[in-house]
């Protein structure tokens, strides 16, 4: 086999080895491309080298690198004169190849504490030593989570009383804002739903019972 044909055939493998996120098949082949590509007459086979090392840092999630080694391809593809089409073509399955996926953050952690009344989210932490109303009401919330509480409910929490709209209605809203106000970017919020009350938590809510 003549030494351009067997580079245009090493170079076509890694760049298929690389393809199919065979790294170790793919890195052999290139490392054993290289001595054979060094003449002006291989810039085909330079250009895929690069563009199988940009494949494979693609799926190795290294984004940064596998940009790199495109913009390397490109550039001896342009010096060596190859056909644009080509290159194109050549281009077209990094173009359309989905990213590597990231790694999910863990969702940040919101802790009401009933046995140290306070609340305690990322960058901040407000004390319920004080606020017996609201802390009553956001406790009562959040021991059912995604469920309305009735106003009902909410009074007898709060006051222990039977609910009078005449006498608790104004008070219930004031103490809702209150309650609000604490749970501000937290991610964590009270909405009105007739007839009541609910809490929609963050994914990292943790209530820690009395």
């Amino acid at each position: 086999v003549r030494p351009g044909v067997a580079a245009r055939q090493r170079a076509l493998a890694a760049l298929a080895a690389a393809r199919s996120a065979d790294a170790p098949r793919a890195t052999a082949l290139l490392t054993a491309l290289e001595p054979l590509v060094r003449g002006e007459d291989f810039a085909l086979e330079r250009t895929l080298a690069h563009l199988a090392r940009a494949t494979l840092h693609r799926h190795a999630g290294r984004a940064r690198e596998a940009e790199e080694a495109l913009a390397e391809a490109t550039r001896t593809a342009t010096e060596g004169e190859l056909d644009p089409d080509l290159l194109a073509e050549l281009l077209r399955p990094l173009a359309s190849a989905p990213e590597a996926p990231r790694l999910q953050q863990a969702p940040e952690q919101v802790v009401l504490d009933a046995r140290r009344h306070e609340l305690r989210a990322p960058g901040k932490t407000v004390s319920l030593e004080r606020r017996a109303l609201p802390r009553r009401l956001l406790y009562a919330l959040a021991r059912q989570p995604g469920r309305t509480l009735s106003k009902e409910d909410c009074v007898r929490a709060m006051w222990n009383a039977d609910y009078d709209p005449r006498l608790h209605d104004n008070a219930l809203r004031v103490h809702v804002s209150h309650v609000r106000d604490m749970l501000e970017g937290t991610g964590t919020r009270v909405v009105f739903e007739d007839p009541g009350y609910r809490l929609e938590v963050s994914p990292g809510f943790t209530f820690v019972t009395e």
